[in-house]
């Protein structure tokens, strides 16, 4: 009697290798899958709580600044000055008064010596736009402090590459992405009440009525995107009483 030897054979081992061959194919697609779905997450969640740290913070600052007339003994120098894409305001700081500006600056234009970008802190007023645009290097949003008899004296005001106080708000901004506006009533006409006008820059000893900040950011998973953040802040009327 001929006893027959039990086994596979190639045929049936080359489908089974190629059916476990589908199987972890199928995982692993599956599970790098999920990987790159949660860092691509991540990445665009860093934009936003960037961006809603950043203006949060300046809007607070905005609210909470300090005005005073320096006409009088600095004739040249005003407490609040803004551009399209800079502004300049007094500020209370637990060391001391400080003149506190916000502008965007490349990063090649030299170091940085505090980052203190937040991602926990946002403002739920802010309005979000989403675009495309094609993008150039991304700028660092920061913020600059000043002390106040370096300020008024006007030292320091070029020389921004080696400042010590230059800190880091928001990084991946697009360039030209950080824009101020400033309204002012205009002139009202009869029986008609007063309209609102906007200009790019605001120096004076009077202030603006509210300030306008437009940012746009480019989320590092998608450099041809551009999302866009804006928030209107009001000049509280108390800091207005602090000009007199």
């Amino acid at each position: 009697m001929i006893r027959r030897r039990e086994g596979f054979t190639l045929i049936e081992l080359i489908l089974g290798l190629s059916l476990l061959s589908v199987v972890m194919l199928t995982i692993y697609s599956v599970f790098w899958g999920g990987v790159r779905l949660s860092y691509k997450t991540d990445a665009s969640q860093e934009v936003y709580r960037q961006a809603y740290w950043s203006l949060d913070m300046m809007s607070r600052e905005i609210e909470n600044m300090v005005k005073y007339n320096l006409s009088e003994s600095y004739p040249e120098r005003f407490s609040f000055m803004g551009t399209k894409d800079k502004i300049t305001f007094m500020a209370p700081t637990p060391n001391g008064l400080k003149a506190v500006s916000y502008f965007l600056l490349a990063e090649e234009s030299g170091k940085v010596h505090k980052t203190i970008v937040n991602y926990q802190a946002y403002k739920k007023n802010v309005r979000v736009t989403l675009g495309d645009s094609q993008p150039e290097q991304t700028r660092l949003l920061v913020r600059r402090q000043t002390d106040f008899p370096d300020f008024v004296t006007g030292q320091r005001d070029a020389d921004i590459t080696d400042d010590d106080d230059l800190e880091v708000i928001a990084i991946h901004v697009k360039p030209e992405g950080l824009r101020f506006s400033y309204s002012t009533l205009g002139v009202a006409e009869e029986n008609e009440a007063a309209s609102v006008s906007w200009a790019d820059e605001w120096e004076g000893n009077d202030l603006p009525l509210s300030v306008r900040i437009e940012l746009n950011l480019v989320p590092p998973d998608n450099p041809d995107g551009i999302v866009t953040f804006d928030n209107e802040v009001l000049i509280p009327p108390q800091v207005w009483s602090r000009l007199r």
